[in-house]
């Protein structure tokens, strides 16, 4: 018997080694390391909820807003979040002004 699994924000996916999965309505899918998207949101103080994820991200292509954000089982691909604790430590210091 399977247990019942609820992926309701970032740190579930990250404690289930999902991925998020970001659709647009203009057909651009990315898959992105939940991790460093977590650390992102938090950086920024936004919700992590799967529900609000699309309220903070646009389309490169077409400028909209994600049609679907899911959780997924895919490897991460191009995703757009700093890689190196240096990266992350510049991020950090630009956000904080």
């Amino acid at each position: 018997m399977a247990a019942n699994v609820r992926l309701d924000d970032l740190f579930d996916l990250t404690r289930r080694e999902c991925q998020l999965r970001v659709v647009c309505g203009c057909g651009r899918e990315q898959v992105w390391d939940a991790a460093r998207t977590s650390r992102y949101f938090m950086l920024r103080a936004w919700s992590t909820q799967l529900a609000q994820i699309g309220r903070h991200l646009r389309c490169a292509r077409c400028g909209a807003r994600p049609a679907k954000v899911l959780p997924t089982k895919l490897p991460a691909q191009d995703d757009p979040w700093p890689t190196t604790p240096w990266e992350w430590k510049q991020l950090h210091r630009r956000l904080r002004g």
